[in-house]
């Protein structure tokens, strides 16, 4: 899968500055995130019946608080600019470059690809490509880091309690290799349906005058209605696995939460964690359900972006090589042209556009 991005990779490299400081705006407003639960927890426990002086010992707390969220909100707007501005750079910069090989491509590439499928990998491809580089990078550095710095907390909260309350998430990590592999070639599937259905429409439109003119309105209704049907189906097959795996995943972070209630309302009762852990500690639970789903995401927009890259790619790696010319022969300048034998192919499997045309043109004839 990753190696279909190596197209990518010398625009990934000049904005790899952009992409730096992207990931690290996203780390400290995901570091920001995990202070929220501890500082709760402790404002929670500073909230005894009958203390006195109780704004005075959550004033900085509550100011603690408010310095957080203003962390996090400049690092989002951080890793937003950064890391959606790059992506959106480089899929101008790759649209382009797409354009450009189109231009220099031989006429028999274009009898033997259909324009609605070009212009649906000009289009839907890219998007594919744009949210994987983009939203699926956040995604991925989000989870993992959220995943791991989550975890360490927990552990060092409460080694039993955390080791209780994780027992269902490899059962998500199991379910996400599982279902990977089989996304790309459903991914690759819708695409090709989008590109038939585009087809379909480009072909009526353009020849929309020679349609009515023979009066074929419900051939070609019937045609669309296929190519839709089929796109449908192919989004529907998608969508059955898709539509399974958060569910699931929704279901086993939940257990972890009902793990939590259970063992740890016993040890709020037998008090041994105080109510403020125990509150930091579903939230840390609840703050962990993202990175699960993160991880689907993850696999979702890399797998679409792998195989809409793989269609572009299909593009890009065609040569744009000129005609072939075989066995040329033309004789003295100045006496005039003189071509003997020429052969002219658009392409090696094909027939010859000019077989063995021989001429001779003097200083001041023209041949048409």
């Amino acid at each position: 899968m990753i190696r279909e991005f190596s197209t990518l990779r010398p625009l990934l490299r000049r904005y790899r500055w952009h992409y730096l400081a992207g990931v690290l705006s996203l780390l400290l407003t995901s570091g920001a995130q995990l202070g929220i639960p501890h500082l709760v927890g402790q404002a929670i426990d500073m909230l005894l019946p009958g203390v006195p002086g109780l704004a005075a010992r959550t004033a900085p707390t509550v100011m603690l608080l408010l310095a957080t969220a203003v962390v996090v909100a400049i690092g989002r707007f951080g890793w937003r600019y950064f890391i959606h501005g790059c992506s959106r750079k480089i899929e101008a910069e790759l649209r382009e470059q797409l354009y450009n090989h189109l231009l220099v491509l031989p006429p028999e590439y274009f009898r033997s690809h259909k324009t609605g499928d070009l212009m649906a990998r000009a289009t839907n491809d890219m998007n594919a490509i744009r949210m994987a580089i983009g939203m699926g990078l956040v995604a991925f550095v989000d989870g993992l880091f959220m995943t791991v710095a989550i975890l360490i907390i927990l552990f060092g909260r409460n080694p039993r309690l955390a080791l209780m309350t994780i027992l269902p998430l490899p059962l998500i990590t199991v379910m996400i290799i599982a279902v990977g592999g089989r996304m790309h070639t459903l991914f690759r599937q819708v695409q090709e349906g989008f590109s038939r259905m585009s087809d379909q429409v480009q072909e009526v439109l353009s020849g929309i005058r020679v349609v009515k003119g023979f009066v074929k309105e419900d051939f070609f209704t019937g045609r669309f209605a296929e190519a839709n049907s089929y796109y449908q189906q192919q989004n529907m097959r998608l969508v059955r696995i898709w539509g399974l795996f958060f569910p699931i995943v929704t279901f086993l972070s939940g257990m972890t939460i009902l793990i939590l209630l259970w063992f740890g309302g016993r040890a709020l009762l037998e008090e041994t964690i105080s109510t403020g852990d125990f509150v930091a500690t579903l939230s840390y639970l609840q703050m962990l359900i993202w990175p699960m789903l993160g991880a689907g995401f993850t696999v979702n927009m890399l797998q679409r972006g792998a195989a809409s890259m793989q269609r572009i790619n299909e593009i890009l790696q065609t040569p744009s090589g000129p005609p072939v010319i075989e066995n040329p022969r033309i004789g003295d300048l100045a006496e005039g042209i003189t071509i003997t034998d020429l052969t002219v192919r658009y392409d090696p499997q094909m027939s010859p556009a000019v077989d063995r045309v021989s001429l001779t043109l003097r200083q001041g004839e023209t041949l048409g």
